[in-house]
């Protein structure tokens, strides 16, 4: 196995998923291993020179492929930390909004008992308080959606802020270049 492939393998770098550039590194690699092993295979006495200068241009050819290896793994690992980090920041944001939502959720209102009814077993009560946590929690979702919707509401307000400041200055300009344009056409 041949250095540069088990730099592959150390960095946990599929060949496949190589960037085209590194591709074609290791390919032209792979073919001048190839040759190297050719050239050993027929040596002579006389070409043992030229087999060495073969060994050496494979060695710093394999050394620079495995520094760039080294650079896309550090790159990608980056990558996958980013990556991490915003699924965990849109997560937090999701579990904020919903525990926002489920606070601002209504309470269900208990109904006004008549007087002359018997007052409910606590079996009962039980499953009166498991409803409610029910609808709280049903609530919960629908007052997310609502949530939503009111951050793409605050959104458009602010937009029409800026729309209005924009005609305001607009129209600024507007009055200076008429004011400019009168004042040059009497001169």
């Amino acid at each position: 196995m041949s250095r540069v492939n088990e730099a592959l393998k150390d960095f946990g770098i599929a060949e496949a998923t190589l960037p085209s550039g590194l591709a074609a590194q290791k390919r032209k690699y792979d073919k001048m291993l190839a040759e190297l092993e050719a050239a050993k295979q027929e040596v002579g006495e006389d070409e043992e020179e030229k087999l060495a200068e073969l060994e050496e241009a494979l060695f710093e050819y394999g050394e620079e492929i495995i520094a760039n290896l080294d650079i896309l793994a550090s790159k990608r690992a980056e990558k996958e930390e980013e990556a991490k980090a915003r699924e965990e920041r849109k997560k937090a944001r999701q579990a904020k909004n919903k525990a926002k939502a489920v606070a601002k959720a209504p309470e269900p209102k208990p109904a006004p008992e008549p007087a002359s009814q018997v007052a409910p077993e606590p079996e009962i009560e039980a499953e009166v308080s498991d409803t409610i946590a029910e609808m709280v929690n049903a609530s919960g979702e629908v007052a997310e959606e609502q949530a939503l919707e009111a951050e793409v509401i605050e959104e458009k307000k602010e937009s029409k802020g800026l729309t209005l400041s924009s005609l305001l200055i607009g129209g600024l300009v507007l009055l200076t270049t008429y004011g400019a344009y009168n004042y040059f056409k009497k001169k």
